[in-house]
């Protein structure tokens, strides 16, 4: 851990400590020394400080401070974990890279029709799913995950479909309040449970067996606001950008030839959702293409195309 910027306030010192580590998880958080607190003295008197956000334990001393309110570490910073959803730092785990929209054939033939469900390299996931569904994200089903966890009286959502159009809440339209703006004060970066609707969705997939020794890729065309994947029980990683879509390699986490459980979580607001506050309807799920399709090691990765003016500039 280091600490990464200072700043003075009138009477009134601050500074930043970033670098923490944990599974899946960073932390930085500011922290301020009282005005009424001895500064420095010969001695090395060590000061409390108070972190100004709940992520870290107050309990940090700090000595041997210089005369320009510079201080010294010492001792040791604990601290909680700060979900991905509520850390701007954090946009993704594990997400593929993006790149431009395109399928990469097995033959020239197919290629030319241009269908991937024609495609052997193809495997929709879309249909009917296990799916459960809470008010607030503090009741949320943790291990919905679980490969021994009993879905049977979860109820059912379709992928790709929207929940405020299949039962659950009602579609929502604002342009230029927040959508909570009636249930909780804002916060940024932080959201509230309250209000906060999770769903979680579980669907057991048979992967071709034949696709063993191939890269496996999991195709999202878009979530709303936020999504975890977990396969055969395991994370695989997490995603926000509303709207877009998302790719993660699930090749390790399968068995080609069985059945594979993948297990997703969606939050109706996280983080993000402060800069996704625009002029439309808000419906929340799965949407567009879903599918896992097949990959060769050796494949192409993107594409782009660079077009320029003719001579007389048509």
């Amino acid at each position: 851990s280091k600490i990464t910027d200072w700043l003075k306030v009138g009477t009134a010192s601050y500074f930043n400590i970033s670098n923490f580590s944990g599974e899946n998880t960073s932390f930085s958080s500011l922290f301020s020394i009282p005005a009424s607190a001895t500064p420095y003295e010969e001695d090395g008197k060590t000061l409390k400080v108070q972190p100004l956000v709940s992520t870290v334990n107050p309990l940090l001393t700090m000595s041997n401070p210089d005369k320009d309110i510079r201080y010294n570490l010492s001792g040791n910073v604990y601290a909680q974990k700060t979900e991905p959803w509520n850390d701007p730092l954090v946009n993704n785990i594990n997400r593929n890279e993006p790149v431009s929209d395109f399928f990469g054939y097995e033959n020239k033939e197919l290629s030319d029709r241009n269908d991937k469900k024609l495609s052997k390299r193809f495997l929709s996931i879309e249909g009917i799913w296990k799916f459960n569904w809470v008010q607030n994200a503090n009741e949320r089903p943790l291990d919905f995950y679980s490969l021994n966890l009993d879905d049977s009286n979860w109820g059912k959502m379709p992928i790709p479909g929207c929940w405020e159009l299949n039962g659950y809440s009602v579609p929502v339209y604002t342009n230029y309040r927040y959508e909570w703006e009636n249930e909780w004060k804002s916060n940024p970066p932080y959201v509230q449970d309250l209000g906060n609707y999770v769903g979680s969705y579980r669907r057991k997939i048979v992967i071709p067996e034949n696709w063993n020794g191939d890269n496996i890729i999991l195709h999202i065309g878009e979530f709303s606001s936020n999504i975890n994947l977990y396969v055969n029980g395991k994370f695989v990683g997490y995603a926000e950008d509303n709207k877009v879509a998302a790719e993660f390699d699930i090749t390790k986490y399968v068995e080609p030839g069985k059945e594979n459980l993948i297990a997703m979580q969606l939050m109706r607001w996280c983080d993000g959702s402060y800069f996704e506050d625009q002029d439309y309807w808000r419906l929340r799920g799965i949407a567009r293409e879903n599918y896992i399709y097949a990959q060769p090691k050796s494949h192409i990765k993107d594409l782009n195309v660079t077009s320029s003016l003719s001579d007389n500039y048509k």
